[in-house]
């Protein structure tokens, strides 16, 4: 469980592939949605952006 830029908790659910491609499915704990991300993504925290 992490939080965002904006402060959104946020947990990884599901994880497709192998490092450095693997895509993973990210829960917004607050709204209930699901979104996918690559790794450098997550990274860079630029989710939410």
């Amino acid at each position: 469980m992490f939080r965002n830029q904006q402060g959104e908790s946020m947990m990884v659910v599901k994880k497709a592939g192998t490092f450095p491609d693997a895509r993973y499915t990210i829960l917004n704990i607050r709204t209930g949605k699901e979104t996918e991300h690559s790794y450098p993504a997550l990274v860079r925290k630029e989710i939410g952006k």
